[in-house]
């Protein structure tokens, strides 16, 4: 019942989370516990939350699935795999919401066209030797800083 709430909600639907999960090999077998679907929700509103903990992960992940998964689990998840398939769900996104746009610039002539964001998130101070980010008055703090840049027409 939820997974079609959700998927009526939604711009993509539950099978081609499951289909973009199993091509990153995100999901390698079914499991009762993990849904691709609900892992993608789950990290959507953590990061509008500001509770990203692995200890508030799994009790939001929980809120969603019959079956909760442990913070360990859940911390497993956070893998190469897990970055596939979180920048296959944006290029798809992407593509899909702007192809009436992408058909008429490539036809204008465009060869590019670059979209941009990124991020800086703050590191426990005892990583700023490794992390090192500006720091203050009180001392050397840790950060790190993600972007993301991709093209449009080329994918």
């Amino acid at each position: 019942m939820l997974t079609t709430l959700l998927a009526a909600r939604s711009l993509f639907s539950i099978s081609r989370l499951n289909e973009i999960a199993r091509k990153t090999n995100l999901v390698t077998r079914n499991s009762r516990k993990f849904c691709p679907g609900n892992f993608l929700i789950t990290l959507l509103k953590s990061v509008c939350s500001g509770k990203t903990s692995f200890n508030q992960l799994p009790m939001s992940l929980g809120g969603l699935a019959t079956l909760g998964m442990s913070k360990q689990a859940v911390h497993k998840r956070f893998n190469k795999f897990a970055i596939a398939f979180l920048l296959q769900v944006i290029s798809d996104l992407l593509t899909n919401h702007c192809s009436d746009a992408l058909d008429e610039f490539s036809r204008s002539g465009f060869k590019r066209i670059l979209v941009e964001d990124s991020t800086t998130l703050r590191l426990p101070k005892a990583n700023a030797e490794l992390f090192p980010a500006h720091g203050n008055s009180s001392g050397s703090t840790a950060g790190v800083k993600c972007d993301l840049c991709y093209d449009l027409l080329s994918q």
